[in-house]
């Protein structure tokens, strides 16, 4: 496995674009972590011609508009797309034009506010994608019995990739 920090930037002024940017290596698959960075942070990493190509892109800053740029997506050119937000959340995210544009690009969308919990597996050169749609009271925590099902979930999906 291997973990190529793609832009870090501890000192900028926006917090957001001091996200650091992170593709991992396992095996055959790749996986771009984006964080909160913006376009003009996207721009910058575009500039240096940087291998970002990657089977997984967790979508940066919520699905926002404000990241997620047509020249940055085709370039990592993913076969899934992940979206982490809340459900309903004031920003309105994803927005539309990010939704869009996988859609166009033919990515396969995974969202935590409909989806919820998204946990990857990979064996270095195949990837399963386990979701889990959780309801929890305000206040309440998950319960040791949903950890308990969701732990034996994941080791049957581990089996079903060792038979692969």
């Amino acid at each position: 496995m291997y973990f190529t920090i793609i832009h870090a930037d501890g000192n900028n002024e926006d917090t957001n674009n001091s996200s650091i940017v992170l593709k991992v290596t396992y095996g055959t698959t790749d996986f771009l972590f984006t964080g909160d960075a913006e376009k003009i942070i996207e721009d910058e990493i575009l500039k240096k011609r940087l291998d970002i190509s990657s089977e997984v892109y967790k979508c940066g800053h919520h699905g926002s508009s404000t990241s997620n740029s047509v020249d940055f997506v085709k370039a990592v050119s993913p076969t899934v797309a992940i979206i982490s937000c809340g459900l309903d959340n004031s920003y309105g995210h994803p927005h539309l034009e990010v939704l869009s544009l996988m859609n166009k690009i033919g990515a396969e969308v995974y969202r935590t506010d409909t989806d919820g919990d998204i946990v990857i597996f990979s064996d270095g050169n195949n990837v399963i994608f386990s979701k889990k749609r959780v309801k929890v009271a305000p206040g309440e925590m998950e319960s040791v019995t949903l950890k308990k099902e969701i732990f034996e979930n994941a080791k049957e999906l581990h089996f079903a990739l060792e038979e692969m």
